[in-house]
């Protein structure tokens, strides 16, 4: 009870106030049917909360093109299940379709370029959205408490996206953040208990508090170098996360500021391996290759001064006619030596183990190491 009356409060206090703001405005409205319009501005600015089913919002009304879902306009219409929006639509305003609790999808128009705070906040029945290649900007709360939506493609477009935009959309599974983000805001993900994975972009420069607290489902995430600070409790009370990667080295990642339990019990890898060196093989430990057949070994591969207890390497033969492959080499099990990697390779196609020997390898992903303080 106390969490519906907090998410009731919250609700009338990001959109009831605007509700009488709306109301008050368009002194050249028009009502057709459930829906009132501003002729002055073209925007649609009311929805009666007595509306149910399919609403079809027409492209014109009295000659006038609707361009806007004006701050409300549809707040708390909770029988309406879908709503069909015109081309001519390019703005959606503040709290638009707040609290649609029948709301099941909906298609934003390709000349929509922002979506406000809140415009769909509550709408616990909404599974999925397509979000429009315009779209540059993704408002605060924008899809707060949207617990029903299982997954959202957000456009390469997209630079900015608020606090709290997806917070507790306990059915999302997985999202792609765009290239062109540079922060993840405050709660931005927090509460979203089924998301297993989550791409950074490497322009990201900061993670905001609790940007993924309580994402329960959380296994491993990636950092860019990029990001310098990580804010107030951002990844802590993920349950199953237990390993972060940074893909700086460890003298980067100490210089990123870190706020108040910013982690809860995760491992956190740094980049040890520089992407592009090439290696010289020195020993084999297993030279059993047969002609013409798909077998294992193990190389240890000069790798520098550092300890390495966990690796993510691609290696490819650079060198040696006769160490033929016919796909990527990859690594199995690791282990470590003082001054070296011992990599598990799976191969296919090697006929000659001496000409094996003679070749180089170039890595061609990134490999960690556990950071220590």
């Amino acid at each position: 009870m106390k969490t519906k009356l907090m998410a009731f409060a919250a609700s009338a206090a990001l959109c009831g106030a605007l509700f009488v703001t709306v109301s008050a405005h368009a002194e050249n409205s028009f009502t057709f049917g459930s829906l009132t319009f501003d002729l002055d501005t073209g925007a649609l600015t009311k929805c009666d909360t007595s509306a149910s089913g399919n609403i079809s919002i027409p492209a014109k009304i009295k000659g006038v093109a609707i361009t806007s879902i004006g701050d409300n306009a549809f707040n708390a219409c909770a029988n309406v299940t879908g709503i069909t929006m015109p081309d001519s639509v390019t703005s959606i305003g503040s709290c638009a379709f707040s609290d649609c609790s029948s709301l099941t999808s909906m298609a934003i128009p390709d000349g929509v370029t922002s979506i406000g705070r809140s415009a769909f906040f509550g709408c616990s029945g909404l599974t999925s959205v397509a979000i429009p290649d315009g779209v540059t900007s993704i408002g605060d709360y924008a899809f707060h408490k949207c617990s029903s939506l299982t997954s959202v493609a957000i456009p390469d477009g997209v630079t900015s996206i608020g606090d709290h935009a997806f917070y507790y959309c306990s059915s999302l599974t997985s999202v792609t953040i765009p290239d062109g983000v540079t922060s993840i805001g405050d709660y931005t993900f927090y509460l979203c208990s089924r998301l297993k994975s989550v791409t950074i972009p490497d322009g990201v420069t900061s993670i905001g508090d609790s940007a993924f607290r309580y994402c329960s489902r959380l296994t491993s995430v990636t950092i860019p170098d990029s990001v310098t600070s990580i804010g107030d409790w951002a990844f802590c009370d993920c349950s199953r996360l237990t390993s972060i990667y940074f893909n700086g080295s460890g003298s980067q990642w100490s210089s990123v500021a870190k706020g108040l339990n910013w982690n809860g019990n995760a491992k956190v890898y740094v980049n040890g391996l520089t992407t592009g060196s090439t290696y010289s093989t020195s020993t084999f430990a297993d030279n059993s290759f047969d002609d013409g057949g798909a077998t294992g070994f193990l190389a240890e591969l000069a790798a520098g001064s550092s300890p390495y207890t966990l690796g993510n390497v691609t290696w490819t033969v650079l060198s040696g006619d006769d160490a033929k492959s016919t796909a990527p080499l990859s690594y199995g099990d690791i282990t470590v030596t003082d001054a070296s990697l011992v990599i598990g390779l799976t191969v296919t196609g090697l006929y000659d183990p001496d000409a094996m020997a003679a070749a180089s390898y170039e890595m061609t992903s990134t490999g960690y190491v556990e950071y220590t303080e």
